[in-house]
């Protein structure tokens, strides 16, 4: 056995130099080559994804710009056909009890503001927008609500008074008034074009 140990020991550095020589060196042009074919299919790649991003940007909807009432009306002056997007807080109570010449059953929420110069901006929501609407939750996690059926008016007048909303829509303009007593307004009918807030700008309301 000790002879046997010693033979192995004397052949194994012999034969190392012998393995070694049958390995293959790494072939530079080999190496370049495969690096120019990976630099081009990332190349490849990278386009790709380019053009997917901007498919995907064209199919996306635009992403709809939130003005001010003072903001929205200035839009108006420069494009009365071009439809806004506006968000207010409205006086307390306007949402619940005002009511209007051949509006009587439509919510109108008055802007808690005042245009520049005097004036005043508001949106009027017709019984086909706010019937479909539910009522946020202040609580976190909790569903919206349905008011019960025949006090639709009631719950999202009370709910817009306490906490303000945002409408969509073209802005209309009162034929005849005089300067510093401009009105503007939205009507809406689609239920869509209203969004309701969990909590925008609080406003505690007396109980009735």
């Amino acid at each position: 056995m000790r002879y046997f140990t010693l033979t192995v020991g004397l052949l194994f550095p012999l034969a190392l130099p012998l393995w070694a020589d049958d390995q293959t060196s790494p072939d530079p042009a080999a190496l370049q080559k495969k690096l120019t074919e990976l630099g081009e299919r990332l190349a490849t790649l990278q386009r790709e994804v380019t053009e997917l991003r901007e498919q995907l940007e064209k199919l996306s909807p635009p992403k709809a710009v939130v003005l001010t009432p003072q903001e929205a009306v200035e839009a108006y002056k420069k494009n009365p056909n071009q439809p806004v997007t506006v968000e207010f807080g409205v006086e307390v109570g306007s949402a619940r009890f005002r009511t209007g010449f051949g509006e009587e059953d439509s919510i109108w929420a008055i802007w808690d503001g005042q245009l520049a110069g005097g004036g005043r901006f508001y949106a009027i929501l017709r019984p086909k927008a706010y019937m479909e609407l539910k009522i946020p939750s202040k609580e976190k996690g909790r569903a919206e609500v349905k008011p019960p059926a025949g006090s639709e008016r009631k719950f999202v007048g009370r709910h817009i008074d306490e906490n303000g909303l945002r409408v969509t829509g073209l802005i209309r303009r009162t034929g005849e008034a005089l300067p510093g007593l401009e009105e503007y307004y939205i009507v809406v009918d689609n239920p869509s074009k209203v969004h309701l807030f969990q909590s925008i700008a609080p406003r505690p309301l007396p109980q009735p």
